[in-house]
Formats: C-alpha cells, structure tokens, sequence
C-alpha cells in the first residue's frame, strides 16, 4: 500500500496555528522546537512541538528541554506530529527517557 501524500506546509500552518489557539503563559523556542509551559493544565500546552519540518533534537538539546520541564516540575512531553524527522522517529527520540509523546 502506498503511503499517504502529507501536504507539509499544511501540517505546519495547522501546528502554528494550534500553538496559538492554544496558549501557555510561557513559551521558549529551542532551536526548531516551541517549548511550552502551561502549569500541568494540559498535554499540549505542557509540550514541545516542532514547527517545521524534519523536526529534530540532538542529545544535548534533548536534555536541556528535559531539564527545563523538570525544572518547572513536568515530566518532558514531546509531540510527534508528521513534522518530526523520520530519523527522530526511528530513534524513538526521547522514548526510553521517560517522556509523554
């Protein structure tokens, strides 16, 4: 079966407009990643979510989000949306940390 045909700029218009719709009282951008923090209240407002496309984190960046969140007292949420890179996927890009995905 063949896969579906995802129309990128799209998933990235709908994402930055969810961000907005959906506010936290504070926000971060670590590189291309929007780091929200919202006070537990809810997932994606407590989230980091890529907004464009082949959405990354190398180990180091990884973990300084993970300390921000532990530092607000959260556990690190990552979003996976069809905007994280493949390879991210494969990874399991924070998975065996402890995350919320």
């Amino acid at each position: 079966m063949d896969k579906p045909v995802i129309d990128m700029a799209l998933v990235s218009a709908c994402e930055t407009r969810i961000v907005n719709a959906w506010p936290a009282p504070t926000t971060l951008v670590v590189d291309q990643w929007v780091v929200r923090f919202a006070n537990g209240y809810s997932g994606r407002a407590n989230s980091a979510s890529s907004l464009r496309e082949g959405g990354d984190m190398d180990e180091a960046t990884l973990a300084f989000v993970e300390g921000l969140y532990r530092q607000a007292d959260l556990r690190p949420r990552i979003r996976f949306t069809p905007l994280v890179a493949e390879e991210a996927r494969r990874r399991g890009l924070g998975l065996n940390a402890g995350h919320d995905l």
